[in-house]
């Protein structure tokens, strides 16, 4: 059976778009405060999550969950049934940090790409001695006089 988001509205599927497209998908704490947490801001009526339910990653403002209480992914904060409450400046703010999400990981890959091209170069030795260099006394010219 194929595991969907528990969010309200969210219709992400663990298949191989989800993973493709970076999302990830993940199981509700087991620490009972959390698990209460998220259990509350899932927002459903009469609802409790059992071993099998998961959440995804959209639901978060680094689409990743921490650990540590004071991050601000302790909690998933991102919801489709919340959107419409959103102000313009709101619905601006989270477009950029998709955008620089996406800016990142771009660079992270170029980084990466740029970093394994490199490595795979051929250090080429080159031999001063045979190079024609001029010098100034050489030529007869006193660097003093200038």
């Amino acid at each position: 059976m194929v595991k969907s988001c528990c969010a309200y509205l969210c219709h992400s599927k663990a298949k191989e778009t989800a993973r493709n497209a970076g999302i990830s998908f993940f199981r509700f704490p087991k620490d009972k405060r959390k698990r209460s947490l998220w259990t509350k801001v899932i927002n459903r009526a009469d609802w409790e999550p059992n071993d099998s339910v998961r959440i995804c990653s959209l639901h978060f403002v680094d689409e990743w969950k921490s650990d540590a209480p004071e991050d601000v992914n302790y909690v998933p904060t991102i919801f489709n049934y919340k959107e419409k409450t959103l102000s313009t400046k709101q619905k601006d703010l989270l477009a950029q940090k998709q955008l620089q999400r996406c800016i990142d990981q771009t660079n992270r890959e170029s980084a990466i790409l740029a970093h394994s091209c490199f490595t795979a170069e051929v250090e080429i030795s080159v031999d001063h001695n045979d190079m024609d260099v001029e010098d100034d006394t050489e030529k007869g010219v006193d660097s003093h006089s200038h």
